[in-house]
């Protein structure tokens, strides 16, 4: 990438779209946010953390920081704060 983009900032629940932008993101450091733990009773069956062991190691191999628990809306940061 060109540019003065010093970060990418990718949603990607599997991690897999942070690995493409990775690849590609030259010396721009890319932040994966995939889904977060409240989730699980909404993805009916998945499990936290969605993303699968070879590609977190992959996430980490390209220097990718993953936010595992990030809240998922407003009305949830709001909660935990009440």
């Amino acid at each position: 990438m060109r540019g003065n983009i010093n970060y990418l900032i990718v949603a990607s629940i599997s991690g897999r779209t942070a690995i493409r932008f990775a690849e590609k993101a030259g010396k721009a450091k890319v932040v994966c946010v995939p889904g977060p733990p409240q989730w699980d009773c909404e993805m009916g069956g998945g499990r936290w953390p969605y993303i699968p062991e070879d590609v977190r190691a992959r996430l980490e191999e390209l220097g990718v920081q993953i936010v595992d628990r990030a809240p998922t809306t407003s009305r949830e940061a709001l909660l935990t704060t009440a």
